[in-house]
């Protein structure tokens, strides 16, 4: 989050669902691709950034966090570099309407050269495949 207020509960539900993600298992959200018929598995998933990293549907209200994490395992359903496009697409739309900011890893601001360091590292795991 850019402001120090963080992300509110019913912003975090209302964005995320309108972006196409399903609340679920393990109390997170989780995308399952774009139109029609969706993935059996998740693409990739989206956690609150504090532990427990859970979200609580019956709190929303009151629930506030200063981050999101979003991840994806691979082999990923549509190949590990369409899921990766559609994870960054839809982070940086997520970022734009909660008003947040994409970071890596370590918190820093995601630049494009550390995107095209992701995308190499997942073309290198997809060759080995």
């Amino acid at each position: 989050a850019k402001q120090p207020t963080g992300f509110t509960g019913s912003d975090i539900f209302s964005v995320l669902e309108e972006l196409g993600c399903e609340y679920g298992k393990h109390q997170i959200f989780h995308h399952f691709g774009v139109g029609e018929p969706k993935a059996k598995q998740a693409v990739f998933s989206i956690a609150d950034m504090l532990e427990p990293g859970v979200f609580d549907p019956e709190n929303k209200e009151n629930f506030v966090t200063e981050g999101l994490a979003i991840f994806m395992q691979l082999p990923g359903v549509f190949g590990g570099r369409v899921a990766f496009e559609l994870m960054l697409n839809t982070t940086q739309r997520m970022a734009e309407m909660l008003e947040g900011q994409v970071c890596d890893e370590r918190r820093k601001p995601l630049e494009p050269a550390m995107i095209e360091v992701l995308r190499e590292r997942i073309a290198k795991f997809e060759q080995r495949e």
